[in-house]
C-alpha cells in the first residue's frame, strides 16, 4: 500500500529539468521540454508495536514532456504536460517473537498530467505553482512463511498541489544566493483488492485516502555572469516537515497492523542541477527521512536530458 501511493510521487524540482541549448546548424537557443527521472530508495519500518521489522527496497522510472506553454504577461508561462513511469518495489518482514519472515512484490505503472505555471519564466524566480494528477495500477504479491505466494492488484488516482517563491537574501562577489519556501499537499487513493488467503485470512489494505502535507525550504545559490562565473550549475540544500493523516497497513479478519512513526517525518535533501555542456544536462539529489519508531528512508535520484 505504501510503495503503491508513494512510488510515483514527485516535486516539482524533482522533473523541472529544463535547460537551454543552442542549435549546433542555426545558433539558435532553444528550451527542451523533454525529461526523464530514475530514483532509487530504501525504506525502514516497524509494525505491531516493534514485533515486525519490514525493508524494502523501490525504484522509480520517470518520462514526460510539456505539450503546450501560454503567457499572459509576457513573462510568465503556464505549461502542459504529460508523464509516464514504471515502479517496482521488493519487501521483506521479519518477526521479532517467531523469527519467521515474508517477502513482497509490487510492479506498477502511471500515466497522468501536470500543469506548472511560473510567474518570471526566464529566471524560474518569484512565485511558481505546480500540480499533476496520475493513474497508478499494480500487480502485487506476498510470500508468507511456508504458505503460498498470493497475488492482487491495486489501483488509483494520486494528485498533488504545490507551491513555492524563490527570492534573492544576499550576493558575494561572484555568487547569488536565494531562499525558496514551498509547500505541497498530496492525495493518495490508490487502493488494493481484498483476498481471502489459502488459510482463510480475510486481508484487505487500508490507508487510501491519505493527505501528505510538505512544508519546506530550500536554500541554492548560482553564478553571476556579469562577474565571468557562469549560471548553469545550482548546488541546493532542502529541509521539509512531512505529515500524513493515515498510516499505511493491513487489516487481517478485522485486526488492523499498520506502519510506525510515518505519521510525521523530517526531511533533508542535498543536490546539484546544471548544464553539464550545450547537449546535457544533469539533475543529482539525495534525501533521507526520519519519524519515531526508527522510521527511515533513504532516497537518490538523477534526472538526465541530452539533445540528439
Amino acid at each position: 500500500m505504501a510503495a503503491a501511493n508513494t512510488l510515483f510521487l514527485t516535486r516539482l524540482h524533482d522533473r523541472q529539468g529544463e535547460h537551454a541549448w543552442v542549435d549546433p546548424i542555426t545558433g539558435e537557443r532553444h528550451l527542451t521540454t523533454m525529461w526523464m527521472r530514475n530514483s532509487a530508495s530504501h525504506n525502514r519500518f516497524e509494525e505491531a508495536g516493534g514485533q515486525l521489522i519490514s525493508r524494502s527496497n523501490n525504484y522509480t522510472l520517470q518520462i514526460g514532456s510539456d505539450v503546450a506553454r501560454w503567457s499572459t504577461t509576457g513573462e510568465d508561462s503556464l505549461r502542459l504536460g504529460v508523464m509516464a513511469g514504471y515502479a517496482s518495489s521488493n519487501s521483506k518482514s521479519r518477526s521479532q517473537v517467531t523469527g519467521y519472515t515474508s517477502r513482497g512484490k509490487a510492479n506498477g505503472y502511471s500515466a497522468g498530467l501536470y500543469a506548472t505555471w511560473f510567474a518570471d519564466d526566464a529566471t524560474r524566480t518569484g512565485a511558481w505553482v505546480d500540480s499533476w494528477v496520475l493513474y497508478n495500477w499494480f500487480d502485487n504479491e506476498v510470500s508468507g512463511h511456508e504458505m503460498r505466494t498470493e497475488k492482487y492488484h491495486s489501483r488509483g488516482i494520486t494528485a498533488s498541489l504545490e507551491a513555492g517563491y524563490a527570492l534573492p537574501v544576499g550576493t558575494s562577489e561572484r555568487f547569488s544566493y536565494w531562499l525558496e519556501p514551498r509547500g505541497q499537499a498530496v492525495l493518495m487513493n490508490v487502493k488494493a483488492d481484498d483476498l481471502t488467503e489459502e488459510q482463510g485470512t480475510r486481508v484487505s489494505g487500508i490507508g487510501d485516502g491519505n493527505v501528505m502535507t510538505q512544508l519546506g525550504i530550500r536554500a541554492w545559490m548560482k553564478g553571476m555572469p556579469e562577474k565571468g562565473v557562469s549560471d548553469s550549475v545550482k548546488p541546493y540544500i532542502e529541509t521539509n516537515w512531512v505529515h500524513n493523516t493515515r498510516a499505511f497497513g493491513v487489516r487481517m479478519n478485522g485486526e488492523s497492523n499498520t506502519m510506525l512513526g510515518s505519521k510525521n517525518l523530517l526531511e533533508a535533501r542535498v543536490g546539484v542541477e546544471g548544464q553539464m555542456s550545450d547537449r546535457l544536462a544533469l539533475w543529482v539529489d539525495a534525501g533521507h527521512q526520519v519519524g519515531h519508531n526508527k522510521y527511515s528512508e533513504s532516497r537518490g535520484s538523477l534526472g538526465i536530458k541530452y539533445q540528439f
